[in-house]
Parts: C-alpha cells; structure tokens; sequence
C-alpha cells in the first residue's frame, strides 16, 4: 500500500522547532507561517508536491492507495524485500517502488521561507488634544474610515486606538 500523510501543523512545529534550536530571531512560544517550500532530493517527485501541496493549502491529509505485487520465492528460500519511505516534517511518503535490493536515498534538503505569526495581545487608548499627535498604526473605523473614534463629538479632544502585538502565545 502506498500511503502520504501531510500536516500544515507539524511542518510549522518543526520548522519552529529548528528556527530556535539555531537561535535564529523567533519566539519559542511563538507560530510560524509557512510562506513557501523548496525541496532538493532525488526521492519520489510525489514527496515535492505533497509538500507544496501542504503549504498552499495548510491542510492534514492522509491518503493510501492499494498496491499489490506478487513474489515468487522458492521453497526452504528466504528473501528480503525492501520499500523506500520518506518521513521528514510535516509529510510521510512511502513509495510504490519495491525491491529485493536496499536503496539508498540521498540527503533531503528543505528549504522554507517562514515567518512569525503576530497576534493581537491588546488594544491601547491613547488620548491628545492635537490630531497632530495622533500615534502610529491606528484602528481605522471600518464603517467610516475615521482614525479618531470620537470625531464629531464636541469639546471631547482626539481619541485613538492602537493595537499592541505580540510573537508569543504565552503573554496573551
């Protein structure tokens, strides 16, 4: 049986995982988005789809496809059989192709573009007499499109909110 598994949530913990152990500038409680994939390997080109596929989608999948092969082997004889299996991050591969000789596989190189997922820790109310002093990376009101919330309101000076973020899902 040939079977593929992926996981967005495990190519992200994984790679989050490295990105640390190199003391590279990430949170470790924080979350990585996946941006884009490459993979340098002679192994099955289903393993670079399955992997591209994964990050486009950021899905779980597990598929399996039936594979039946027949083996003569001749009485009071033993043979071994052999299966090329790919697990890496975030995707497990075991290949159709099945042989009586070990095969060996080269290195696997995955190269990622990543970045640090932000979330909003909380929002500030910042007050000024001036719309001069308003602060940087304001919340626009949607509905109609005003940075001070209090616009309109007379002798009520300017009132702003600005949104505090944060890389760590421990401080929120």
């Amino acid at each position: 049986m040939t079977t593929a598994t992926t996981s967005y949530s495990s190519l992200q913990r994984e790679s989050l995982k490295e990105a640390v152990k190199r003391k590279m500038d990430f949170d470790a409680s924080g979350v990585l988005d996946v941006i884009s994939v490459g993979f340098k390997s002679s192994v099955d080109q289903s393993v670079a789809q399955a992997y591209e596929k994964t990050v486009e989608e950021k899905t779980e999948t597990s598929t399996s496809y039936k594979l039946t092969e027949t083996f003569h082997v001749g009485a009071h004889s033993v043979v071994s059989m052999y299966r090329l299996v790919y697990s890496g991050p975030g995707v497990s591969y075991a290949t159709e192709t099945v042989s009586s000789t070990p095969m060996k596989m080269d290195d696997v190189v995955i190269d990622l573009k990543v970045k640090q997922r932000m979330f909003l820790q909380s929002i500030d109310v910042v007050y000024t007499d001036s719309p001069a002093d308003r602060p940087r990376n304001l919340i626009t009101d949607d509905i109609y499109g005003q940075h001070d919330i209090n616009k309109g309101v007379a002798n009520s000076g300017y009132t702003w909110l600005v949104p505090v973020w944060t890389r760590s899902l421990v401080s929120l």
